[in-house]
């Protein structure tokens, strides 16, 4: 989940190592500890004990980005990127792009030359990441998922956050919160900063700061004309993008100290 490679050429232009690659990187970006659970539950042929609420989040999470991605990208660039691929390949290449933009950093084909559209949606990838405890960045899977029930809750006047069977504690949907809203500001001061300084495409400069927050390492190809304030931001992207998140959920998991005082309820309007 690093994205780093010896050879100049897209891995699709290499034989036989997009397959091992693409297997290295989706179960790396699983976490150490789903990775554990399914072992052991393997090992032991455990298969009527149920797996964790995180287990289920992760792999869940995980098979719908690989899917959606796959079936999104694959539409965008049917004749466009992908148009000089046989139609395996671009099968192939689709659920390879879907697959590095959670913070794995390949590419099977240049980015660059990939539509916007394609772009816009590896972002949301990218902005997304890996699952808790694995070597790739980002938000992490499990959180969006909570985000993702937390809205299904509130649009069905749910009171409670309710998946799998399971509750959903108050306190960790308010830490998705927090981390999801972190990331974003992080996103969206460092895209400022680009802007004012950078002539480039407006996507461009977000793919990059992107990229770089979710530790991805992909990259449209403007990287190398960046000025040095520019890449002094997405240096710093990449340090806060994969420390920040970690040391808020840690600061946000210490005890709550309860309140001396507890002032009267009253409503805002919302939306």
């Amino acid at each position: 989940n690093a994205g780093f490679s010896t050879r100049p050429e897209a891995v699709g232009e290499v034989s036989g190592i997009a397959a091992i690659l693409l297997a290295l990187f989706v179960f790396g970006g699983l976490g150490f500890g789903v990775i554990v659970e399914l072992a052991g539950r393997a090992r032991k042929f455990r298969r009527n004990h149920p797996l964790t609420l995180h287990t289920r989040l992760a792999l869940g999470s995980t098979a719908l980005l690989l899917v959606g991605g796959t079936v999104g990208i694959l539409a965008v660039e049917w004749n466009a990127g992908f148009a000089d691929l046989g139609w395996g390949e671009r099968v192939w290449a689709a659920l390879f792009h879907s697959a590095t933009a959670r913070t794995a950093g390949f590419s099977f084909v240049e980015v660059g030359g990939l539509r916007d559209a394609s772009l816009v949606l590896l972002c949301v990838l990218m902005f997304i990441g890996a699952s808790p405890g694995g070597t790739g960045g980002g938000v992490k899977t499990t959180t969006m998922a909570v985000q993702v029930a937390s809205l299904a809750a509130i649009l069905t006047r749910r009171s409670r956050l309710e998946v799998f069977q399971r509750t959903i504690p108050a306190d960790v949907i308010s830490r998705a919160v927090a981390v999801v809203l972190s990331a974003f500001a992080l996103v969206l001061v460092s895209v400022f900063g680009l802007s004012l300084l950078e002539d480039h495409p407006f996507l461009d400069l977000l793919f990059e700061v992107v990229s770089a927050v979710s530790t991805t390492g992909l990259s449209t190809g403007i990287t190398m004309d960046l000025t040095v304030p520019s890449k002094l931001i997405l240096v710093a992207d990449m340090i806060l993008g994969r420390i920040g998140p970690l040391s808020l959920f840690l600061l946000l998991g210490r005890p709550t100290t309860p309140a001396p005082r507890r002032y009267a309820e009253e409503s805002v309007l919302i939306g």
